[in-house]
């Protein structure tokens, strides 16, 4: 049984996926809310979306001087699957400078199990194919040259790792400023 006077501490553990638990965060026993950032998570190898937290809370008794502690159950929650697709970039290589809209590639809040992306022209001519979520479209066609200023078509095809299969299509359009 514990029986602690002071709550000293909180540490709060994550698991996500294969991953073995990790503390993600140790906090003083005043702070009872934590937000974690689950961005630098997102596309790990395995992410399925699902993170599972535990909390430990440390204390010490007074009388007889141990410090104790005890764990929480897991609690999981799901993280949405959000899609996010640029309409517009700028490929004109000012990226060094500002290092904004230099390139298209669409942002997931998951690492797709499947990938496939086609951006073509407006005669149906494919400029560009990659079944790799994280490679970057710098607005070259399969010569390696740049492409016109104008709308293309996009077609994306993703499996989520939790078997959901997304199919978007749109356009994206190129533009190089003076």
């Amino acid at each position: 049984c514990l029986s602690y006077d002071t709550l000293e501490k909180y540490t709060v553990y994550r698991q996500t996926g294969n991953e073995s638990e990790v503390a993600v965060a140790n906090l003083p026993a005043s702070d009872t809310t934590l937000t974690d950032n689950i961005e630098s998570r997102q596309y790990s190898p395995g992410n399925t979306g699902v993170y599972c937290y535990r909390i430990e809370a440390t204390g010490r008794n007074h009388s007889s001087g141990s410090q104790q502690s005890s764990l929480s159950s897991r609690n999981c929650v799901t993280a949405d699957l959000i899609v996010t697709i640029p309409n517009a970039f700028t490929p004109n290589g000012d990226g060094k400078r500002d290092g904004k809209n230099d390139y298209f590639r669409p942002v997931f809040s998951f690492s797709p199990d499947q990938y496939h992306l086609i951006i073509r022209d407006r005669w149906g001519t494919i400029v560009f194919e990659s079944f790799d979520y994280q490679q970057k479209w710098y607005g070259k066609d399969k010569k390696n040259r740049l492409v016109t200023q104008g709308v293309y078509s996009y077609f994306l095809y993703a499996q989520t790792p939790r078997g959901d299969i997304l199919k978007k299509s749109g356009a994206v359009t190129v533009i190089y400023p003076r």
